[in-house]
């Protein structure tokens, strides 16, 4: 069975206790009566509660079981108090429990210890073998990890590297470096000057006579100087040009940005705004004016409620309506994209108006609705 030595903190807990007889203070009473109320418990001198399970009486019955659950345990001084409620049977019982972290059952044995942290080992007879993954990063580095680096990279015996490609062999004993390996920088070679590296070839076969405007090769960079001649391809944004482009040959596949000069030839197409004025129309800058004068003579309105298919209520009107009949005699045409659909691109006279904008018409086949649009030319 679990053992209740210490009473341990946060974990249910069981005890006997025997109370006292009212009749009798000298013996203790034989088959105690329990009802709600009898017994609280208080948690680090709290506010009091019934306890969750009544102590009951078993073989003995002069002995009462008080078992307390986790959550009551919970604290570090835990009171259970006894009083009869009934005021007539047994006498009042004060037990006092002070918990603590541990248990004995928890404590390990100085022959076989399986479990626990222990700081300081004296003599060790047996190290059972470590498992996979059992030392970790974190540890190693916290554990020994200076320890082995100072081993390691103190080490100035060319023998203790034997592994062929690996970073001791490598450093130690000169040969080339294995795979994967980077070199940061580097000391006691002679830097090489002039024109005439032994690598690159004798004098005048050198860099400085690398003829190169006549070479085929790719550029991955910046050029901050002048470019003659024809480049193939730019992949990627050119920043700016500072200057004037003579001119381009061949075809331009999009531009983005504002084009600030003229464009002489076709343009295949145009995906964003174009804000500009038109001068002429067809070469014809009277033909030009007379669209202006026909287009700013039309009137431009929306439906209101409560029209009829006599009778148009406009929300707007612009220019707005001032006087009587001011649109008497026009056609009212609705537009192809308004909202009642069978009124789209359908015509009809302007038989009266008035100066608040309701608009007489000959019979439409529909009334508009609120929001349909049209314009009175």
């Amino acid at each position: 069975m679990a053992s209740f030595v210490t009473p341990k903190k946060n974990t249910a807990y069981e005890c006997y206790v025997a109370l006292v007889s009212q009749a009798n203070t000298k013996i203790v009473q034989v088959s105690p009566t329990m009802a709600a109320g009898d017994v609280k418990v208080s948690t680090d001198n709290g506010t009091s509660s019934n306890i969750t399970t009544l102590p009951v009486i078993g073989t003995n019955t002069r002995v009462l079981k008080v078992n307390l659950s986790a959550s009551e345990m919970n604290g570090d001084n835990v009171t259970v108090i006894f009083s009869d409620a009934a005021g007539a049977e047994w006498c009042d019982l004060v037990l006092n429990i002070q918990t603590s972290a541990r248990q004995v059952d928890d404590l390990a044995t100085p022959t076989n210890i399986t479990a626990g942290t222990i700081t300081t080992v004296t003599n060790l007879t047996n190290l059972p073998a470590i498992t996979a993954n059992w030392l970790t990063a974190a540890g190693t580095a916290a554990d020994f990890g200076a320890e082995m680096a100072t081993a390691i990279w103190t080490d100035t015996t060319a023998g203790d590297f034997t592994v062929a490609a690996s970073i001791g062999k490598s450093v130690m004993n000169g040969v080339a470096l294995g795979t994967g390996l980077t070199i940061n920088g580097y000391t006691g070679n002679t830097v090489q000057t002039g024109d005439s590296f032994a690598r690159i070839g004798v004098a005048g076969a050198g860099l400085t006579n690398i003829d190169l405007p006549n070479q085929t090769m790719d550029i991955v960079g910046n050029i901050t100087g002048n470019l003659s001649g024809s480049v193939g391809s730019v992949t990627g944004a050119v920043g700016s040009v500072t200057g004037a482009v003579g001119s381009v040959t061949g075809a331009v596949g999009s531009v983005t940005g504002n084009v600030g000069g003229n464009v002489v030839g076709s343009v295949a197409s145009v995906t964003a705004v174009v804000s500009a004025d038109i001068t002429k129309i067809g070469s014809d800058t009277t033909a030009l004016t007379a669209f202006k004068q026909a287009v700013l003579g039309n009137v431009v309105g929306t439906v209101g409620a409560a029209s009829t298919t006599t009778s148009i209520v406009t929300s707007s009107l612009t220019p707005a309506a001032a006087v009587i009949d001011q649109f008497k005699g026009r056609i009212v045409i609705f537009d192809k994209d308004t909202a009642t659909a069978n009124l789209r691109g359908q015509a009809t006279d302007i038989t009266a108006s008035t100066a608040l904008g309701v608009l007489t018409v000959t019979a439409l086949t529909t009334a508009p609705a609120s929001s349909d649009t049209f314009t009175i030319t």
